[in-house]
């Protein structure tokens, strides 16, 4: 089924964003376009979904292009390095975002660029979605004879970098003054007393201070 959204360009213009979802035998089939004008996006609708349509057009996109989520699930499935509970949150999330249901080869700079824009997240966070998301096209290709564009997501990378999508974490160069961890180890000592199950924090605080230790190789210890 097709579907046409009307989007505000910065420069106060109006684009139309033509979706084509086809649902066969479990497999979807996703595909987007921009344009100037909606009768010429409705015409777009209206060809891709008769040519769709025709007899073991499907069948052929899903033996030879698989969707994206099969490349993140084969990522996730079958590397050998161990993937941070952070990268492998982020993963399942992009398999909930439509461009996660687009055949491969059909994955353009422009859709990443969407799918960025449509997180709600700061800049920082959503450069993390972009450098996670980049480690499967990166294989994609060489690894399964996926047909992911590494180039694709390279020029996304760049223009949401350019265009303030997307942006490196901030480094902390500020350390708590006394006064400051004073208030907290006092908070969370007493929290430790009113809540004996509590995770006594006050006691992790200064051992994170003392051992200069990364949050995560603190709580795998």
């Amino acid at each position: 089924m097709g579907t046409i959204t009307a989007r505000k360009r910065k420069d106060g213009s109006v684009a139309y964003l033509a979706r084509v979802r086809v649902m066969r035998d479990g497999f979807t089939y996703h595909e987007t376009e921009t344009f100037d004008r909606r009768p010429t996006a409705t015409s777009w609708v209206k060809k891709r979904e008769r040519e769709l349509a025709k007899p073991g057009v499907i069948a052929e996109y899903k033996a030879a292009d698989p969707p994206l989520a099969k490349a993140i699930d084969r990522y996730t499935e079958e590397s050998l390095k161990e993937i941070g509970r952070t990268k492998a949150q982020v993963l399942r999330a992009i398999k909930n975002y439509p461009i996660a249901d687009m055949p491969c080869s059909t994955i353009k700079s422009k859709d990443i660029i969407e799918f960025l824009q449509s997180l709600t997240s700061q800049p920082q966070t959503v450069g993390n979605y972009a450098s996670h998301l980049a480690a499967i096209f990166a294989i994609a290709r060489p690894m399964w004879d996926y047909r992911l564009d590494d180039r694709e997501m390279r020029d996304a990378i760049l223009v949401a970098r350019r265009m303030g999508i997307i942006s490196r974490s901030v480094q902390r160069d500020r350390r708590p003054t006394l006064e400051e961890l004073d208030k907290l180890l006092a908070h969370f000592a007493d929290r430790r007393k009113k809540v004996p199950q509590a995770m006594p924090m006050h006691k992790v605080i200064v051992f994170a201070l003392f051992s200069a230790r990364r949050q995560a190789e603190i709580t795998q210890c």
